[in-house]
């Protein structure tokens, strides 16, 4: 059985190519399950949203045949990766599918776990530009905050982009992992699908569709235009949200590793300045009035345009 994660930052991406796999007649999808943030929580002594998430999760799938095999969240992390590995196996012979696709952005940093449950999964990695990943990030936190926890900052939605491409860095070269762009996908999406078909060993997808259809739950109201055909924005967005000062100060909060790679290994000619000699030097509290003034100024921008469509 075919076992595939899609993974990356949040707004990279994922649930396009997702919903593109999905389509083929070989593999079967299904919405966020969150399964493997469940450990990684506990170990870090968090409260999230996400045995919540993966119990709706459950209740999304329980018409479908051996969706009682999926386990409850509360067992044992080793008692339930396994089980849980299972139950997709399950649900995807009793769909007649060859394979499964489960996209859950953050677990990307489940992957060790993952291997050592699956050594046969394999993963697809997208990326996606620092600046319009933020842009998107700061979009669907601000337009859905109870969702996201509350709207966020600038500085957290560097954060976020900076460890995911940490992340990436550290599989990159490691067989079962496959690296693509959202940029790439949105402007040259049968290459890329086939490529992606291709690493995965199956057929190319006959007719590529964007159309996620039972892959969005209904409180994923950001994820909407992954109903509709492929269009691409470049930094459109970014663009209306963020001014001249918002870019400088972003800049500096993209932590050098991180735009390091993505500007060798992604998209060489991306223009990422930003004073890597000093930004270790600064002490936090002097960013973190700025980071603020910034957001601010970028969300009043958002909120004033919030009515248009962009």
């Amino acid at each position: 059985m075919l076992k595939v994660f899609v993974v990356g930052c949040p707004r990279s991406g994922t649930t396009l190519i997702q919903s593109m796999l999905a389509a083929h007649p070989a593999l079967f999808s299904t919405p966020e399950s969150h399964a493997f943030n469940l450990a990684r929580e506990r170990r870090l002594y968090h409260t999230p949203r996400s045995p919540e998430l993966y119990e709706a999760f459950r209740a999304h799938l329980a018409h479908r045949k051996g969706a009682d095999e999926l386990p409850p969240s509360n067992l044992a992390d080793e008692i339930f990766a396994p089980a849980f590995i299972a139950a997709m196996d399950a649900i995807a012979r009793g769909a007649g599918a060859d394979g499964w696709v489960e996209k859950t952005p953050d677990h990307l940093f489940g992957i060790a776990e993952i291997r050592r449950t699956a050594p046969d999964a394999k993963f697809i990695h997208i990326l996606r530009d620092p600046r319009s990943t933020a842009a998107s990030l700061l979009d669907a936190a601000w337009r859905n905050p109870d969702a996201w926890g509350g709207a966020k900052s600038i500085s957290w939605a560097a954060q976020k982009w900076n460890e995911a491409m940490i992340e990436h860095a550290k599989w990159s070269d490691t067989p079962g992992h496959c690296q693509i762009t959202y940029e790439a996908l949105c402007i040259n999406p049968r290459e890329v699908v086939d490529h992606v078909c291709d690493f995965l060993g199956i057929t190319h997808v006959r007719e590529l569709s964007s159309q996620a259809g039972d892959l969005i739950l209904p409180v994923e109201q950001w994820k909407a235009k992954n109903h509709q055909a492929i269009a691409f924005e470049g930094l459109r967005k970014y663009d209306r949200i963020f001014g001249t000062f918002e870019r400088g100060l972003f800049r500096t909060l993209l932590a050098p590793d991180a735009a390091r790679y993505y500007r060798r290994h992604v998209q060489p000619n991306l223009n990422l300045r930003h004073l890597t000699a000093w930004l270790p030097a600064i002490p936090p509290a002097w960013l973190e009035p700025l980071a603020k003034r910034a957001t601010w100024r970028a969300r009043g921008r958002f909120l004033g345009a919030s009515t248009h469509e962009y």
